[in-house]
């Protein structure tokens, strides 16, 4: 009786196991598939693929900020093919400081109000 409950115990792990990996590469698929149409040059994507884009937007311009050098705005290194169609797609130019929706605690430009696509 015990080895059975410990079995089936077992089972139900593993398929949960299965289940959460299976999630995760159709999430890998699906950023993916995102990356490639923004690197294509596509501008309009469903509300779905909406909500990994603002992660990709945040994610790349968090970076911006972190590696602007001395103070926030300064010049940034050159981006990666992924980061720089996210940040075309954003409305966010790497050398324009003003279009960052980013800031360091250093920038003169934090708390103003600074928009870009994906705040649309």
């Amino acid at each position: 009786m015990l080895v059975a409950k410990a079995a089936r115990d077992a089972q139900r792990a593993h398929r949960r196991h299965v289940q959460v990996q299976e999630a995760e590469h159709a999430l890998l698929l699906r950023e993916h598939h995102i990356r490639s149409r923004l690197r294509a040059g596509a501008t309009r994507f469903d509300d779905a693929d909406r909500e990994i884009l603002h992660r990709f937007v945040l994610e790349a311009c968090r970076d911006l900020a972190r590696e602007c050098g001395d103070h926030c705005g300064g010049p940034v290194p050159e981006r990666g093919p992924n980061a720089a169609a996210v940040l075309r797609w954003a409305g966010v130019g790497p050398d324009d400081h003003t279009t960052w929706p980013v800031h360091r605690g250093d920038c003169a430009l934090t708390g103003s109000s600074v928009r870009t696509r994906a705040d649309v």
